[in-house]
């Protein structure tokens, strides 16, 4: 309809054509004079037909604050495994799941829940990811075996070792150096 409305006032250019910038000049000088109106129209709508709503943050509630106690929730689902903090030794991936290490009343112990080692760092910073499939407590760690070809680590009160990548290996054996054990 503009095109219609801008041939018929000869507004042609270029050979009988109309050039772009032409047609948003003149649409822009024809919409000009109704700018107010199209403002208010807009406000109206973003004010009292689609208002948005500001929610405050949502706290993360995965560590209770006087006990240490880890709450780790599955993907997609109620279920939340509630682990001390010291107990826990390692968590492994697997595919979309994830195995966490740790020990509850003294023995050693695995639980298999849906989940990826991203989640799992991102609500608990403490941990240390040393392997792209192992993030560990570094609070446990007893000892850091062999050089950045061909690493693992040892935990407190446990026997087996897990591998720790050439590229996490400094930083990892640079945290174990200048932790202190008070």
């Amino acid at each position: 309809m503009i095109l219609i409305f801008l041939y018929d006032r000869l507004i042609v250019v270029k050979d009988g054509h109309v050039t772009f910038g032409f047609l948003l000049e003149y649409i822009l000088v024809l919409a000009l004079p109704f700018y107010p109106i199209i403002l208010f129209i807009f406000h109206f709508f973003k004010v009292a037909i689609f208002p948005i709503q500001i929610y405050p943050p949502i706290t993360k509630n995965n560590i209770s604050e006087h006990e240490n106690v880890l709450h780790i929730k599955e993907n997609g689902s109620l279920e939340v495994l509630s682990i001390k903090e010291e107990h826990l030794l390692y968590i492994q991936s697997q595919d979309n799941y994830v195995e966490i290490h740790y020990f509850k009343d003294g023995n050693y112990t695995k639980y298999l829940m849906r989940g990826t080692l991203k989640k799992i760092l991102k609500d608990f910073t403490f941990l240390f990811k040393v392997h792209r499939s192992f993030v560990v407590n570094p609070h446990n760690i007893d000892e850091l075996i062999g050089n950045s070809n061909k690493a693992s680590i040892t935990f407190k009160g446990m026997d087996s070792t897990i591998p720790v990548s050439k590229s996490n290996y400094s930083s990892l054996k640079n945290y174990l150096s200048t932790r202190t054990n008070i």
